[in-house]
């Protein structure tokens, strides 16, 4: 069951997945649409939407950059198209648009479907706790003060976030200079006076000060969500039970399942300083210490109690002690080290045996499904010069494909520059289209780099009459 935007609006979820720089899938859904929105290490990556107005075609249209007549193109091609291209590669060639015009399109329609996200006031949204698997093609990184200050200009309703902290004192924390970096003069001014202000509520502030309050609500609401300021809304004084046993039992079971490092558990980014650590820690002890929750002895909820405070208890003593926490440091690097490196041998392991897969495909002529396997061993390891010259060899099949075949075999011969083997399979592309000459130059490519490549020398005979020697030369056979 997802959480509804009305308890738990979007913004909130943004907040945390910076915070904690978590990585998973977010989605969003309303009434006739879905988002899914990917984020790496508290970044986003990438996203979709099936709202029509957030396609990358009509906000290019919206700016102006493609033409109505353009579109209509772009549709019937799609239309009546068996082998329908990317969007991007088809807009290449029907428009004056480049390949790098598509990429800053995509990562502005990535920025789009999050910040449109914002004010939304009905629907649900779900986060999905896991590293997602996005090709390298399709990581499209904006950075999330961005996403989080576009987002907010969106908004025009910020009672939720009123009606919680008006009567709330601010408490600023430390400026990173990735937040810095996007704030403007007047902003760093706002948080200043925030930061001097500590005794007074966020209503008594606003008051004394000539700001519009909506312009100061955007401000505060954007700082909050940058994980910049907080409020004691920590103490039970202002918060209520029930928000306070939500919490507690969201990080029992992040606990539970072993998601949670001390500083995640804390809310604290990993460079956090000794005085911020203290004050969050004190205000979490204040919110969830058991004496202050009334609890029912013996109950379920206060093991669940004792084991958050607990946990909390044990981060403060490590974080706030230098020497334990470096020794923290080091040992969470190695493990997550080693967890990084098992994981990509796992994917080198799971890429070999979809080459393996392809490569018996392309000898039984199944070409198409060789390119699907194909994909998704390069997808998983892009290190391997035979993954490219395979999947290549695969798309020169095809006419539609031949330009990425060769962008591909091109990739290959990058990366084992003595292999003569995608030199030559690019001269059979440029040969299939007729264009003997770039023909003859890959072809004497490969056998500057062979002489004895027979398959090279045979080709450039039967189209120059110049006879090569040499002995034949399987192209999955390793030379000695």
């Amino acid at each position: 069951m997802g959480n509804d935007v009305r308890e738990f609006p979007v913004p909130l979820i943004f907040k945390k997945i910076y915070k904690s720089s978590l990585s998973g899938k977010l989605q969003i859904t309303g009434e006739g649409f879905t988002k899914n929105l990917y984020f790496v290490d508290g970044q986003l990556y990438f996203a979709s939407s099936t709202i029509t107005e957030e396609r990358m075609t009509q906000l290019l249209l919206k700016k102006g950059k493609i033409n109505q007549e353009v579109l209509d193109t772009l549709d019937a091609i799609i239309s009546k198209s068996d082998n329908v291209k990317k969007v991007g590669e088809i807009l290449t060639r029907i428009s004056t648009l480049n390949n790098e015009d598509i990429h800053f399109a995509l990562l502005y329609q990535v920025k789009v479907i999050a910040v449109n996200a914002f004010p939304q006031s009905a629907g649900e949204w779900v986060f999905y706790r896991a590293t997602p698997k996005i090709p390298s093609s399709h990581r499209l990184r904006v950075e999330m003060p961005i996403v989080i200050k576009e987002g907010v200009e969106t908004m025009e309703d910020f009672s939720f976030y009123r009606q919680k902290f008006l009567n709330c004192s601010p408490v600023t924390t430390s400026l990173s200079d990735e937040v810095r970096k996007h704030l403007t003069a007047e902003e760093l001014d706002i948080y200043l006076i925030l930061t001097n202000e500590t005794e007074a509520t966020v209503g008594q502030i606003i008051g004394d000060l000539k700001y519009n309050e909506t312009i100061m609500w955007k401000k505060i609401t954007t700082f909050y969500l940058l994980n910049i300021l907080a409020f004691s809304t920590l103490n039970p004084v202002y918060k209520g039970l029930n928000e306070i046993r939500s919490e507690i039992n969201d990080l029992y079971n992040e606990i539970q399942t072993d998601n949670l490092d001390y500083y995640q558990l804390l809310g604290l980014p990993g460079d956090a300083v000794a005085k911020d650590i203290e004050n969050r820690y004190l205000q979490m002890i204040s919110a969830y210490h058991p004496d202050k929750l009334s609890l029912v002895p013996n109950s379920e909820f206060e093991e669940r109690v004792n084991r958050v405070v607990s946990e909390i208890n044990a981060a403060y003593k490590v974080l706030s002690d230098e020497k334990a926490r470096a020794g923290y440091h080091q040992k969470t690097k190695s493990q997550k080290k080693v967890e990084e490196q098992q994981e990509l041998l796992r994917e080198k392991k799971q890429a070999k045996g979809m080459y393996q897969k392809a490569k018996a495909l392309y000898q039984e002529q199944k070409y198409n499904e060789s390119i699907y396997h194909l994909l998704r061993a390069v997808a998983l390891d892009q290190t391997k010069a035979s993954y490219y010259l395979l999947l290549g060899l695969c798309q020169s099949k095809y006419t539609s494909q031949r330009r990425k075949a060769v962008e591909n075999l091109l990739r290959a011969a990058e990366m084992e520059p003595w292999n003569a083997d995608p030199y030559f399979a690019i001269g059979n592309v440029f040969r299939s289209e007729k264009l003997l000459k770039k023909a003859r130059y890959y072809f004497e490519k490969a056998l500057e780099i062979n002489m004895d490549h027979t398959l090279a020398s045979q080709s450039l005979q039967e189209i120059t009459g110049r006879k090569r020697s040499g002995n034949p030369l399987s192209i999955f056979k390793k030379k000695p």
